[in-house]
């Protein structure tokens, strides 16, 4: 157990760079977009271990909806994982 980091491609404009630490239960993501900088969208201590890495994409993929109606098309992702 320890950190390991996972990129995550959304789609063809926004990936997600992961990085999960199992011995302290945590989870950080932030968004990477066609401009390269990075965007922190999510962080979180769990209590007891998870499937750490989906929790952060669903995540990234609420940060696109935005909460405005402008729901993201699941059928559009490309979801690839490098780790």
């Amino acid at each position: 157990m320890g950190t390991k980091k996972t990129r995550v491609d959304l789609d063809r404009r926004h990936s997600l760079d992961v990085t999960v630490n199992e011995s302290s239960c945590t989870v950080v993501a932030e968004m990477i977009t066609d401009g390269g900088e990075p965007t922190f969208i999510y962080a979180e201590k769990f209590d007891e271990p998870c499937n750490y890495l989906r929790t952060a994409i669903k995540k990234g993929i609420t940060y696109l909806d935005g909460g405005n109606g402008n729901f993201y098309r699941s059928d559009e992702a490309i979801i690839s994982l490098n780790a």
